[in-house]
Order: structure tokens, then C-alpha cells, then sequence
């Protein structure tokens, strides 16, 4: 077992291109020593050492499934000081899946843990809920920003799911209060986002074709013959067809402009909330840069 912790502290884990063939050469003997001291599992005293070590091994030969069920194994048999700990390496064990991650940290934090060991799995599942909600500052590329409506409204009711799950949870009220809150959060991020895109999809309406003959004809002409044959009672034929002309280019004008208004206004008005919404999830999510 003290090979297998010694195999692993050398390894750098293959954070150096040069030193990558060598640290899985020392990965792999490591989890060798780990089984070879699954032997002394049955020796009390030390059994959630030796699961401990397995897990960490299995960790670093990429098999997280192993090394979760190694860390379970452990949390059975500790007591609550050293079972704080193998929590926190239970939860990173996927830290490259945010919901696996959540899981993790819920089962976690339903179990007696020290105070200092749930603060930091509180951290690691709000850091992980804001990753799994897509709430991040290089949203460019990989944030709710890129989802598409339907996208974002799954999510949305993922997180509602969520907060529901946490809220049925036996966990210290102050802690089950703030995690949902944060939950909550997230999903509003997302929802003034969802509202901002589908504002803004809208299709603009187009302005109506200058010659189109239904639009003349049913509003601009009748009333330019109406002016004219005012004009021909009161006895003033030579000006009929300039007031006629002049009618109709008015009232055309006008009632043009009126259909523009009235199509383009609602649009218009809807993108001044469509910028107003963006804004706010901006806000809100500025607000938790630093988880």
C-alpha cells in the first residue's frame, strides 16, 4: 500500500509531454501495488486505506467507475473525520462530467461530513451546476449562449428538476436554502436568455410593395375619387384631376406609412426587450463569476 502511494506521488499525472510515458508506467504499477494490498481489506484497521489507495490508482488509469466504487467502499468503514475525506475525492473523481459531479456532491452532503469538507463540496457543486448550465464567461464557444430555444428550455427544466430533487433532500436547512437559490439562479440566467433569443428570431415584416394593386385600390383610389367628386359638385372640374392626383398620392402616403407603423411597431418594441432581457443575464451572471 505505501508503494502504491509512493508510485502515485511521483507521477505528475502526465501534466509534462516528456514525462507522459513514464507517469502512466507509474500510474499502472501503482494500481499493481493497490491490488496486491486488497488482501489487508478484510483487516478493519486498515480496509479504507487500502480502498482509498485503490480508488486514487484507478483514478489515475482514467477508470473513474472503479475508483468511485473504491471510494464507497472506504466512506462504509470510515469514521466521519476521514469519511469528509474520501467524500472530496469521491466527488472529483468526474470532474470532467458536471452532472455525474452533481450526483456525486448531493449524495455527499446528505451524509455527516465536518464543516470544512462541506463548504468545499458545496463549492465544487456550484462551480459544477454552472458549468452543466452552460453559465460561463467563454459563452463564445461553449455556453448557453450557443443553444439553440429548444436547447435552452430543456436545460431550464433540468435545473427545475434539480432544485426540486435538492429541496426534497435532508440536508441543513441553511445549505438546502442556498443551493436551491443557486439553482434557481442559473435557470433564470438561462430563461431572460430564452426570451431575449426568441424576441429576437422573430422575422422582421417587410413594408408593403409600393404597387401593389389590392393596397391601392382598396384604401388610396377610393378615396382620391371621393375627393374628385366633391370637387365636380362644388363646380370645379379643370381642378379635379390635379386634386385627384394629388389625393392619391397622400392618402397613399399616408395609409403606407401607417401599415408600416403599425406592422413594425409591436417588432420593434419586442427587440428594446429582447436587449433589456440579454442585459439581465448578463447581470445575473457577472454576479456569479467567482464560483
Amino acid at each position: 500500500m505505501v508503494s502504491a502511494w509512493i508510485e502515485l506521488a511521483e507521477s505528475s499525472n502526465g501534466m509534462e509531454f516528456w514525462n507522459n510515458f513514464d507517469d502512466r508506467r507509474k500510474n499502472k504499477q501503482a494500481k499493481v501495488y493497490a491490488d496486491k494490498a486488497l488482501i489487508l481489506d478484510e483487516n478493519e484497521d486498515i480496509a479504507v486505506e487500502v480502498q482509498e489507495v485503490r480508488g486514487v490508482a484507478f483514478e489515475a488509469v482514467d477508470e473513474p467507475d472503479l475508483a468511485v466504487n473504491c471510494y464507497r467502499q472506504a466512506i462504509r468503514r470510515a469514521s466521519d473525520t476521514y469519511k469528509s475525506q474520501l467524500y472530496l475525492r469521491l466527488v472529483r473523481a468526474f470532474s470532467f462530467n458536471n452532472k455525474v459531479t452533481i450526483d456525486l456532491c448531493l449524495e455527499a452532503l446528505v451524509d455527516n461530513l465536518t464543516p470544512d469538507a462541506r463548504r468545499s463540496i458545496d463549492g465544487i457543486i456550484k462551480s459544477s451546476i454552472k458549468s452543466w448550465a452552460g453559465c460561463r464567461h467563454d459563452y463564445e464557444d461553449h455556453g448557453y449562449k450557443g443553444w439553440n430555444i429548444k436547447e435552452l428550455a430543456e436545460r431550464i427544466e433540468q435545473l427545475n428538476k434539480l432544485a426540486s430533487q435538492v429541496n426534497s433532500l435532508d440536508l441543513p436547512i441553511d445549505n438546502k436554502r442556498d443551493l436551491v437559490s443557486y439553482i434557481n439562479f442559473c435557470a433564470q440566467i438561462l430563461d431572460l436568455f430564452r426570451l431575449a433569443k426568441t424576441l429576437r428570431d422573430q422575422p422582421s415584416p417587410g413594408e408593403p410593395f409600393i404597387g401593389d394593386i389590392g393596397f391601392l385600390f382598396f384604401i388610396p383610389l377610393p378615396g382620391a375619387l371621393v375627393l374628385a367628386a366633391i370637387c365636380f359638385l362644388l363646380g370645379l372640374p379643370n381642378l379635379q384631376h390635379y386634386l385627384q392626383a394629388a389625393a392619391l398620392i397622400i392618402v397613399y402616403i399616408a395609409c403606407r406609412y401607417l401599415w408600416i407603423y403599425l406592422r413594425q411597431h409591436p417588432y420593434k418594441q419586442d427587440q428594446v426587450k429582447a436587449r433589456a432581457a440579454e442585459k439581465a443575464s448578463d447581470e445575473l451572471l457577472e454576479r456569479i463569476r467567482n464560483y
